[in-house]
């Protein structure tokens, strides 16, 4: 933390370890928000990547052997879960978002069924610009816990000197 007083930079009494601690859990942070980044743009980049309705393919074949091309399955949009390390810091994970798809009409489709219906990735766009947004400012406060703890390293060095 800073001291207007005294423009210089406080630190509590563990010192360097703490510095080393806020470094990494910063920098596992910042792995985590590039994850999210990640995730959420493979969502966007597959928004429109349908399939055969679960359980059937095109045309509503629900034969145990349909034709491969009847059989092609909607993009399994992901998210990203973050939690605690032991350690310290954050372990993220991707995990499949559920439901997968949501029913969408669209007879043109090679994928729909009798009913015209396909499989479409359970994806907003909204919702993923969201999590892009919330993704790039976690990672730009990490950036400046890092930029903070660089600064008190020069002042605990001053300190010994």
């Amino acid at each position: 933390m800073m001291d207007s007083a005294h423009n210089s930079v406080f630190l509590p009494d563990c010192g360097k370890d703490c510095l080393m601690t806020a470094i990494g859990n910063a920098l596992s942070a910042m792995q985590a928000s590039m994850m999210r980044l990640n995730a959420s743009a493979s969502n966007i980049a597959n928004i429109r990547s349908t399939g055969v309705m679960p359980g059937e393919g095109a045309g509503g074949d629900t034969s145990a052997n349909p034709p491969a091309s009847s059989s092609v399955s909607a993009y399994q949009p992901i998210y990203t879960v973050q939690s605690e390390s032991a350690g310290g810091g954050t372990v993220a994970t991707y995990a499949p978002t559920k439901p997968a798809t949501l029913p969408s009409y669209d007879p043109s489709s090679s994928h729909a069924n009798e009913a015209g219906m396909v499989a479409m990735p359970n994806v907003s766009f909204v919702s993923e610009l969201t999590e892009q947004q919330m993704a790039r400012l976690s990672f730009e406060a990490n950036v400046k816990v890092i930029e903070t703890a660089h600064k008190a390293t020069g002042s605990l060095l001053e300190s010994w000197a």
